[in-house]
């Protein structure tokens, strides 16, 4: 509940900051990722989330660059080890620049685009005590990510639609090893951190007001 209080102010104080300006240019979307960690023996976890962008342009008119605000949170959900429920729950304020390109007269476009931000994330793992000597971690730390992606999409009017495909690649530390003494053994917890990578696809509207 909380991570989806935040996700939702930082986008409504975007909206606001176009509204004083007098005008809004907004993408809203959704979107499927995969999240590979660090540290975790190559293994993905899968997750859903949303997107928005804040343009500074009127991305409406015209080809050429558009630098624009970013923002992505994404919920990881998934099981890792045979005996342990990983979550990670990231949020990605970024800066960004995009090149839109018209395919023709036909409404289509693409537009490519390189992003840069900070990856704030909170990072938990559970396991089963009955048959694992792990029991569980919780850390929040904050990264950097930078992130090419591309939009295909159709506009109409003061609208437009399309799927959009981008790959992060973020540095955080999710979490330092941790040792347990279990029947008189000592264990040690894989050290998630250093540089992951995010497959990020879903679908988008952007709108104009």
């Amino acid at each position: 509940m909380r991570n989806n209080v935040c996700v939702w102010a930082l986008a409504t104080l975007m909206v606001a900051a176009g509204v004083s300006q007098g005008a809004s240019y907004l993408d809203g979307g959704i979107g499927y990722a995969r999240l590979s960690l660090d540290g975790n023996n190559g293994d993905e976890i899968s997750g859903w989330g949303p997107a928005f962008r804040y343009w500074f342009s009127d991305v409406m008119d015209g080809n050429g660059l558009r630098p624009f605000l970013g923002l992505h949170s994404t919920n990881y959900l998934g099981d890792s080890d045979e005996d342990s429920i990983w979550n990670v729950w990231m949020l990605a304020p970024e800066v960004g620049l995009a090149w839109h390109k018209s395919l023709g007269d036909s409404g289509l476009f693409i537009e490519p685009s390189m992003t840069a931000g900070a990856a704030i994330a909170m990072y938990t793992r559970r396991g089963d005590y009955l048959v694992s000597y792990y029991v569980g971690e919780d850390d929040t730390a904050v990264g950097w990510v930078v992130r090419p992606g591309v939009l295909l999409g159709y506009q109409k009017d003061s609208w437009s639609i399309g799927a959009e495909v981008s790959y992060g690649l973020l540095n955080v530390d999710f979490s330092d090893k941790v040792r347990f003494v279990f029947d008189g053994e000592l264990y040690t917890s894989p050290e998630v951190k250093g540089t992951h990578e995010e497959l990020y696809i879903g679908l988008f509207g952007r709108f104009y007001w």
